[in-house]
């Protein structure tokens, strides 16, 4: 995927807020983030592993953030944004694989609503202080990821993630500023390691 510059300064502040979100003490961390857990099946919040730390933010039916982190500041407009250009590429995606299977139309009926293009609402419950509020979470997440590179990794080498598939239809993964991920392309058995973000010049 090639990336215009401003997509690709999108990219850049998240991963920056997205720093500086890590950078917080845990207890922050969970305040913001709340612990990871699931409602009606949709994973989101903050937790620690043995090799990583991963916050998940959903989409709301209302059009905002679940959980909505708002340090550093600006840090859920972010989020926002970059969610629903990930939204849009995903279902143009999906349009034309399916197409290529030879059943056109065959998701769009399976996909929530597109994302409203709309002011970022308040966080569930600011306006019920005391009460717990239960959002509609949407199907499309953002998973911001910090690993730790100063652990040994699996079976005592340097890799912190084994060989796996993604658990999701589809995975847009945009790279980091910093080296680390390998890609295989099953076809051939290609890999490639993933360094900067692909950017149009």
């Amino acid at each position: 995927v090639l990336l215009p510059k401003e997509d690709a300064a999108l990219f850049h502040a998240v991963e920056g807020a997205a720093m500086g979100w890590f950078a917080m003490s845990e207890d922050e961390m969970f305040d913001s983030g709340g612990a990871y857990g699931h409602i009606d099946r949709k994973f989101t919040g903050y937790r620690a592993g043995k090799f990583r730390e991963q916050l998940e933010v959903r989409a709301t039916a209302e059009g905002g953030l679940y959980p909505q982190p708002e340090t550093p500041p600006k840090m859920d407009v972010l989020l926002l944004q970059l969610l629903r250009k990930l939204d849009g590429w995903a279902r143009r995606l999906l349009t034309h694989i399916s197409h290529d299977v030879g059943a056109p139309g065959f998701f769009e009926g399976l996909l929530d609503p597109p994302l409203p293009e709309a002011p970022l609402p308040p966080p569930p419950g600011a306006e019920d202080e005391g009460e717990e509020a239960v959002p509609t979470l949407g199907h499309p997440l953002i998973r911001l990821c910090k690993y730790d590179c100063e652990t040994e990794g699996v079976y005592g080498t340097d890799v912190l993630c084994e060989a796996h598939n993604d658990v999701g239809f589809l995975t847009l993964d945009a790279c980091a500023s910093t080296a680390g991920l390998e890609a295989m392309r099953r076809a051939d058995g290609v890999r490639t390691l993933r360094v900067k973000p692909w950017q149009r010049e």
